[in-house]
């Protein structure tokens, strides 16, 4: 997706509103996870500015002392970061964003406790990945989809239909240029299981007689 789209000025600004939402909420999730933890490595370790829980009224959420993996634990933070920070982002933009987070640091935990050293989710530095699920994803019209938030969407390669697309993906390239993923099921083809037999008999007043 190029300047050229008609949507290009919005589904950019989701982007980097998504970008200032992950780094808000990842500040105080960096700020919980140090204070958990006596022993941190050098990168875990710096320093966050604490005044953060305070612009984003963050005290009574540190203190449920919420497990950082589970997928709406940023839920309730994400209201005050979106008041302090002016971002408007579509809700079921804005809440994709907390789970894609809670995701990171599964996948962080998921590595410490097999022993492999990684290092907690960084901050993104200029755009974020926006997340569409199903239900922010207009379909009514065949071979189109509207990403929430946008005019016109786009329009589906021809061996996708419209019943098949489960969800869809938003990420920066390079330079102006975005990517839009679709994510699509596919029909699995049933083997045979040899338990049944047909035969087939060529016609002339029928094509086949199976």
């Amino acid at each position: 997706l190029t300047q050229s789209h008609a949507d290009y000025i919005i589904f950019k600004n989701q982007s980097v509103q998504t970008r200032r939402l992950y780094n808000g909420l990842n500040s105080i999730a960096r700020i919980k996870h140090a204070k958990n933890n006596l022993k941190l490595t050098t990168v875990e370790a710096k320093p966050v500015d604490e005044r953060l829980v305070q612009v984003f009224k963050a005290e009574p959420w540190l203190e449920t002392n919420p497990y950082l993996a589970h997928s709406y634990v940023f839920e309730t933070l994400r209201k005050n970061i979106e008041l302090e920070q002016n971002i408007f982002l579509p809700q079921k933009v804005a809440q994709r964003v907390g789970i894609q987070l809670a995701k990171n640091w599964k996948s962080f935990y998921a590595l410490r406790k097999q022993g492999i050293y990684s290092n907690p989710p960084g901050y993104k530095q200029v755009y974020g990945t926006v997340e569409f699920s199903k239900q922010a994803l207009s379909l009514r019209k065949e071979g189109i989809i509207i990403p929430t938030g946008w005019k016109s969407g786009i329009q589906l390669p021809s061996h996708i239909q419209n019943s098949q697309v489960q969800a869809a993906r938003l990420s920066h390239s390079h330079g102006k240029v975005f990517i839009l993923e679709i994510i699509y099921t596919i029909p699995v083809p049933v083997k045979s299981t040899g338990i049944y037999e047909a035969s087939i008999d060529f016609g002339l007043n029928n094509l086949i007689t199976l």
